[in-house]
Formats: C-alpha cells, structure tokens, sequence
C-alpha cells in the first residue's frame, strides 16, 4: 500500500501536502524506508497536529518504484 502511495506521490507535484492521519502514516513509513523526505507533525493520541509536507522522493525511492514497475505483469 505504501509503495502505490509512493507512486501517486512521484505522479503529483511536490511538495506533497496533507493532513490526511493515513496519508501521514503511509508517509512516516516512506520515512523510515529513506523512500521520501518530509516533515511530518508531531502525534498527540491519536492524531496529528499539523500536516506532513513530502518534498523530494530519494534515489531509493526514485528506484524503488522503478522495481516495483518491472516487476508488475
């Protein structure tokens, strides 16, 4: 799931905008994987204060996709 949304941000124009929680999540864990560079709002309970801005995909992401394109039938 993370890595269509990987696609539908390399489609879109950054920087990449939202305040949607799971957009947020889809996106820390873009993060985490150095897929994506972004700030991401700090978590109280169980929301987000803020909105989460994408700036750039990483070479890995950028590659990441590029697999991930090969390997569809």
């Amino acid at each position: 799931m993370s890595m269509n949304f990987l696609g539908r941000l390399a489609a879109s124009g950054l920087p990449y905008e939202t305040r949607d929680h799971g957009e947020i999540e889809h996106i820390l864990i873009l993060q985490a994987a150095q897929l994506v560079r972004a700030d991401v709002p700090r978590q109280v309970g169980d929301a987000y204060e803020g909105s989460a801005t994408v700036w750039e995909l990483t070479p890995d992401g950028r590659t990441a996709l590029a697999l991930a394109a090969r390997q569809k039938p």
